[in-house]
């Protein structure tokens, strides 16, 4: 759109060259473009990002889930230990 403030002489002459009759158009189309392209650019990165995060939330479930199992296997000696002191 800037190009075709600063200089639409040379705006025309490419319009022309690509076979638009109506040089503001191919100034939108352009524009258009860009918009479009940038909404897929920022659309690929977010599911990305969606993607990481799923897999973040799956291994620290993992994760809890072992350090529960570990918490639970620690107690039980002390358990069993206890309770076979009370039994002398």
């Amino acid at each position: 759109m800037a190009l075709l403030g600063l200089a639409p002489g040379v705006f025309d002459q490419l319009a022309a060259r690509v076979g638009v009759a109506y040089p503001p158009a191919l100034a939108f189309t352009l524009a258009l473009a860009v918009v479009a392209i940038k909404l897929l650019i920022d659309d690929i990165e977010r599911s990305r990002l969606k993607m990481r995060q799923t897999r973040l939330i799956q291994r620290m479930a993992l994760l809890e889930n072992e350090l529960r199992r570990l918490k639970e296997q620690s107690r039980e000696p002390e358990v069993s230990s206890e309770s076979s002191g009370t039994k002398d």
